[in-house]
């Protein structure tokens, strides 16, 4: 069980389950949701259309280690989804 508790100074996330009851960052809360769900796999086209940028954008972010990409033979290269998702981090508005 996920429970989101928003303070004036941080939002945290408890984690839940029978063993332990751990209070997480944001991202790490989102890093963890993600290993608990189906990877959601998508070409590097289609990655790059979900973001607005450029195939070689997408490539260049998997080059860099802001994103994983995940082979399959030679040739096949795809992207999860849920992964890309939790790379994007917030700016302006506040963000910390």
């Amino acid at each position: 069980m996920y429970r989101i508790a928003k303070s004036d100074l941080v939002t945290t996330v408890w984690c839940m389950n029978k063993t332990e009851r751990q209070m997480l960052s944001v991202r790490e809360a989102a890093n963890y949701i993600l290993s608990k769900t189906e990877p959601r796999y998508a070409t590097v086209k289609d990655a790059a259309t979900y973001l607005q940028v450029t195939e070689r954008t997408i490539r260049q972010m998997i080059a860099d280690g802001r994103l994983t990409g995940y082979k399959l033979g030679n040739r096949v290269l795809r992207i999860d989804l849920n992964e890309l998702d939790a790379a994007m981090t917030r700016v302006g508005g506040g963000a910390a």
